[in-house]
């Protein structure tokens, strides 16, 4: 993984009015191998089954080439706004607004056959362009000594996607892997041994039939989560070093 960021922030004190403004960017580029279920999975209805070598169902994500990466890019772009105004020494009110947006950059290969037979394409490029945050808070100092404090907020928080998500959609596109499943009598008998000593002996796609494919992508109203929070609080300062919320 390599991460460029690209950060500032930017304060203004006009009056009774604290203006902050700033950007939060970032390029993520990652290069992502998991051979988890690449090695071959055989399941056994009993122990006597296991010890005798009689699989019920044996699956593997196979590759259908060279050992598959998911090279991919993604673009993260934050811009955020807020006043803090203090109209008297008891109250201060916030009002501030974020903007996000998430995109994938890097597409997974085209899939023909699936855009033919499904009307989906799997190159897409999942972008959200939707992360508007407004915020508000208010603090009410009943005395303006700090004793007796009482809080009001509200707002919007977007999450950040996995970057996972994409590399899903770019190992399986149908192209890279096949999705193998075997059962009753089709199921190979192991070979343990030989497995360990060459990986090239682990059964793949049987000879003669088409790769199974497994398709994953996200549609073209992917969006992040947007969480709505709102809270209220009430400190009382009991003591010079005890204060109760």
């Amino acid at each position: 993984e390599r991460q460029y960021q690209l950060i500032n922030t930017a304060y203004w004190q006009h009056g009774r009015q604290l203006v902050t403004a700033g950007v939060d960017n970032s390029l993520t580029y990652l290069r992502t191998f998991i051979p988890t279920d690449e090695g071959g999975l055989f399941e056994f209805d009993s122990l006597g089954a296991f010890e005798n070598l009689i699989s019920s169902r044996y699956t593997r994500q196979v590759p259908l080439g060279t050992a598959p990466y998911a090279h991919q890019s993604v673009l993260d772009l934050g811009a955020f706004a807020q006043t803090e105004w203090r109209p008297s020494p008891k109250l201060v009110a916030t009002l501030g607004l974020r903007y996000d947006v998430t995109s994938f950059l890097t597409a997974a290969d085209r899939n023909e056959l699936v855009e033919q037979k499904l009307g989906i394409r799997t190159d897409n490029t999942p972008t959200d362009r939707n992360g508007v945050q407004p915020r508000a808070q208010i603090v009410w100092d009943v005395g303006a000594d700090g004793r007796d404090v009482v809080r009001l907020g509200a707002g919007a928080f977007t999450a950040q996607p996995h970057y996972y998500l994409q590399a899903n959609n770019i190992f399986f596109d149908g192209l890279q892997l096949a999705d193998l499943t075997q059962t009753g009598a089709a199921v190979p008998q192991p070979d343990y041994a030989t497995y360990r000593s060459s990986l090239e002996t682990v059964p793949g796609v049987p000879n003669g039939a088409s790769p199974p494919a497994y398709i994953n992508l996200m549609g073209a109203d992917f969006r992040a989560p947007v969480t709505w929070k709102a809270s209220a609080s009430y400190a009382r300062r009991v003591a010079k070093a005890l204060t109760l919320t």
